[in-house]
Parts: structure tokens; sequence; C-alpha cells
């Protein structure tokens, strides 16, 4: 009598990370293998994204630069003992999630630099500040604080890189934060600030 070898099994698959965005790249990971010879783990992956299957994916990654925001992944394991295959297991479906835009050294600064009472101020961001994944068209929510209290009159979002503060609205001794976040119509970014102080240098005639 010559004893046959017994296929592996697989109870099931996930994709790591569990809520997938668009700049994360997909792990499949198995679980509950097992073979009645004790033969070692292993496993042949098929991916799946929008209903086609890649026939360049073999590997238990699939790269982030392969998704975009909204397609529909899944993943099909298959144990392997070295001599035969066990049943094929396939993931959930799971959907790529918006990135929202991220800090990228970003500045923030207010313009002028040492402002005195009455001048307008100028909050400038860098057009470097905030990347997408998703390379969506950002807009940038500036909203402006006095002493620590929020002057909404001034807050203002826009597809530009500057907000203003009139002439005439500064007062000596106060201190003007610019608070700065994008959004890529989805979701908000980080928020970034700059400060000045107001002080009357100015030697009257």
């Amino acid at each position: 009598i010559t004893i046959g070898n017994s296929p592996p099994r697989v109870d099931s698959v996930t994709i790591d990370p569990f809520t997938p965005r668009t700049g994360d790249n997909l792990t499949a990971v198995a679980s509950g293998w097992f073979d009645q010879d004790g033969d070692p783990e292993y496993f042949e992956y098929e991916w799946e994204i929008n209903g086609e299957v890649d026939p360049d994916a073999t590997t238990d990654v699939y790269p982030s630069s392969k998704t975009e925001r909204d397609d529909n992944v899944r993943v099909t394991v298959t144990p392997i003992d070295g001599f035969e295959a066990g049943e094929p297991v396939s993931s959930a479906l799971f959907t790529i999630a918006n990135t929202a835009p991220t800090d990228d050294d970003g500045i923030v600064s207010i313009i002028p630099e040492d402002p005195e009472p009455n001048d307008s101020l100028s909050c400038n961001i860098s057009d470097t500040a905030e990347d997408d994944d998703e390379e969506d068209v950002l807009t940038y929510t500036f909203t402006w604080y006095v002493d620590g209290i929020e002057r909404p009159e001034f807050t203002s979002t826009t597809p530009g890189l500057s907000a203003t503060v009139p002439w005439g609205e500064t007062e000596n001794g106060e201190t003007w934060v610019c608070e700065v976040s994008a959004s890529d119509g989805t979701e908000s970014g980080p928020t970034i600030s700059a400060s000045v102080y107001i002080s009357d240098g100015t030697t009257p005639d």
C-alpha cells in the first residue's frame, strides 16, 4: 500500500490594511493553513481588480501604484504543499478609500513679517505644501485668529494660495494667526499655521 499525499487547505484570507486607501500597498493575509502530511506552507496568489484578474500580480503584495480611489479589489489564495493544490479561498471585496491631502513640509507665511497697526496681512502657503495621492485639485481654507479668538469674517476657501486681511483691521499689541488646511473635495488634510505680532515701531512725525 502506498500512502498518497493529502492536499492542504486554508480557512480564510483577508487584505491588510482592512480599510485600504490609495497610498497603501495591499497585503494578502491567509490564515488557518493545514496539511495532513505536515508539509511547509506555500500559497499562490491571484489579484482581481474591478472584476478583472491582474495577470502580473502573483505575490502576496499588491502595490498602491495599481489602485485608485473607488477600485474594488479581491485576492484569492490557493494552498500548495509541493505535490498538489488545495481548494482556493477568496477574500471579501475591498474598496479603495480616498486619501486625504498630506502635509509635505509645507510653509505658511504672513506678510509683512513685522506688521504695524492698520497694516494689511497676507497669508501665503507654498504650492508644494500639500500633496494628494489622487492628484485631485485642492482648495485651501484660510482661518484667522486674533489673540486666540477666531475672526470668521476673514475665513476664506479658495483654490488660490493666499488670503488677505484688509488694511485697518490690525491693532497694536495683537497676535494674528493664520491656519491653512487643504481639501481634495472628500477630506481635509492637516492644519499648518503661521503667526505675527502687531507692534507700533514707527516714530511719529
